[in-house]
């Protein structure tokens, strides 16, 4: 079934006291808290560094990556996604920001203790420091690794297949509009509005 959404580029917006990123969560539905209810098309991985040391890997966000999203008050589906560049700008006004340590868990718990270790974007899917873990994120995603505090929090993390999503402020523009070309992601869309549905009518 064939299905047309309106998809929405995210940007960081230097006008804002505080753009970009200001937190990372650790949730079980990768995504961006900017809107109500988000779902990734991306499949979520993340890789154990060091288990001694407690240190998680994954993908913070994918370039182009199209998220489908839904307004909770029309529950129409669209699409946001970043730009490869505009995740180099995340990159650096997170650093500039020192916002290493703010750690939440489902976008709701603060985590103490826990710190982004590192923070890149990649550049190579052979030879950048993830595929040695295993992980195939595209070009240009941002990566992270994270050391977790609490050895029972990381043991939980690793064995429930949680990842990591971001919390930020960004400025939207359209740039495709509804009924102008077929998503790719129509099979997923479908899926989300009979979810949506069903839990309406419970």
């Amino acid at each position: 079934m064939s299905e047309e959404i309106e998809v929405i580029e995210m940007f960081v917006d230097y006008d804002n006291v505080d753009p970009g990123v200001f937190a990372v969560s650790v949730v079980d539905s990768p995504a961006i808290q900017t809107y109500p209810i988000a779902l990734t098309t991306h499949e979520v991985k993340l890789a154990e560094v060091d288990k001694k040391k407690q240190i998680l890997m994954g993908a913070l966000l994918i370039p182009e990556d199209i998220i489908p999203r839904v307004d909770d008050k029309t529950k129409e589906v669209y699409g946001i996604k970043f730009s490869k560049e505009t995740l180099f700008e995340i990159i650096k006004v997170y650093m500039q920001k020192g916002k290493q340590n703010n750690t939440t868990l489902e976008h709701e718990v603060q985590l103490d203790g826990n710190t982004i270790i590192e923070i890149w974007q990649k550049e190579d899917m052979v030879h950048d420091k993830s595929a040695m873990y295993g992980l195939s994120d595209p070009v240009g995603s941002i990566m992270i690794s994270m050391f977790i505090s609490d050895k029972e929090k990381y043991n939980e993390y690793v064995a429930s297949g949680k990842g990591f999503s971001l919390e930020g402020n960004f400025t939207s523009q359209l740039i495709l509009k509804k009924d102008s070309k077929p998503s790719k992601d129509a099979e997923l869309l479908e899926k989300i509005k009979n979810i949506i549905a069903e839990e309406e009518g419970n």
